[in-house]
């Protein structure tokens, strides 16, 4: 099993529209992987993703995970934590960063 290493960020959509808030943290996620010698990784979830991808790309992160499925159009707790639970196990992240959706009390920075 490999060793938990790296910085990942839940890169937060809405309707077709990346939140800045998660920009403004995969930015910094950026910064800290190039001082600290990690790699960053972001992660976007969604359906009919287009341009978000291209956007998302410019934000920091070496490497883009992109998961678009239809049961994620929407958040759905149940779909999001099954992916969400997948690619942390598979990446092993050092450090995961995610934000809230709107709903307090649901993510919390780690």
């Amino acid at each position: 099993m490999s060793e938990w290493r790296g910085i990942s960020v839940f890169i937060e959509q809405d309707n077709g529209e990346l939140e800045r808030s998660s920009l403004e943290i995969l930015t910094r996620a950026g910064e800290l992987g190039r001082k600290f010698n990690e790699e960053v990784l972001g992660i976007l979830l969604g359906h009919e993703l287009g341009s978000l991808i291209k956007e998302s790309s410019r934000y920091g992160a070496d490497k883009l995970i992109v998961v678009d499925h239809p049961d994620l159009r929407h958040y759905n707790s149940d779909a999001y934590t099954e992916v969400m639970a997948y690619l942390i196990n598979k990446y092993r992240p050092g450090t995961y960063c995610c934000l809230p959706l709107g709903i307090p009390g649901i993510w919390r920075v780690g």
